[in-house]
């Protein structure tokens, strides 16, 4: 079975930072159970990112929960259709169900207000811009923080990042749906670049770019658009020169996904 690369362009501003968050949410998982106090202080750096992205979109939250409700009524439609798998199609209605009620019925704002005034985290956050500036001499408190024993800094990070629970499932369900929402074709390209135009009259509003790259061809996507037309150039990276377009025949996978 061929192993792919994938790579991936949001095509306006709300998907873009819902990548954004669920990258930093994989990062800071993959390091917060670990005893290492370099894993920790990943987790940490993940945590403070998160909190700033958050602070900077207020609104986030009620995005959500409306992206959620779209969601919920186009797919609601297709129960009318006996085609459609119903067991699988109830299934995601009730996640979808579940996690509309939780973010309506959790008063709790984004970053919560226990996380925004929490002294030890507003100190870090200020030191995180200087290159070195969160070396033990900076940030004495934090030392001592970070030479208690791991369950205890373990058990600390969990509470923290628990209050994005339903945040973090919400934007994981939406960004799996719309990934599914498109089946990949396959594409060949024989110059290096790709170039797509929509149907601005006719095609669905779509969201995200995906490109699958066989793992071992070698070469990298770099896509750029818009939600009208879309360029992929395909680069074989150099140590010391310029990466090059790949100008042999490349055959690779596209998904064009919208919801």
């Amino acid at each position: 079975m061929q192993n792919y690369i994938v790579y991936e362009l949001p095509l306006n501003e709300k998907i873009r930072t819902f990548l954004r968050l669920e990258f930093l949410f994989q990062q800071a998982y993959y390091t917060l159970r670990t005893y290492s106090v370099w894993d920790t202080r990943s987790s940490i750096q993940s945590l403070l990112d998160i909190m700033s992205i958050l602070g900077n979109n207020p609104g986030l939250k009620n995005e959500i929960i409306k992206e959620l409700e779209k969601h919920h009524q186009s797919l609601a439609a297709l129960q009318q259709i006996h085609s459609v798998d119903q067991n699988r199609l109830q299934e995601i209605l009730d996640a979808l169900t579940q996690r509309i009620q939780a973010l309506t019925h959790n008063p709790m704002t984004y970053p919560s207000k226990e996380l925004q005034n929490n002294t030890l985290l507003s100190t870090i956050s200020k030191r995180m811009t200087i290159p070195g500036g969160m070396c033990d001499f900076d940030l004495p408190a934090y030392h001592l923080w970070l030479e208690a024993p791991a369950e205890k800094r373990i058990a600390q990070l969990e509470s923290w990042f628990s209050s994005f629970d339903e945040l973090r499932l919400s934007i994981e369900l939406i960004l799996n749906l719309l990934r599914d929402s498109a089946v990949a074709s396959e594409e060949t390209v024989k110059n290096g670049i790709y170039q797509h135009s929509f149907d601005s009259k006719n095609s669905p509003n779509y969201q995200l770019i995906r490109v699958f790259l066989p793992a071992e061809s070698n070469t990298y996507a770099e896509i750029c658009g818009g939600k009208f037309r879309f360029t992929i150039r395909f680069l074989i990276p150099s140590e010391n020169e310029k990466d090059s377009e790949h100008q042999k025949a490349l055959t690779f996978k596209l998904a064009c996904c919208a919801l």
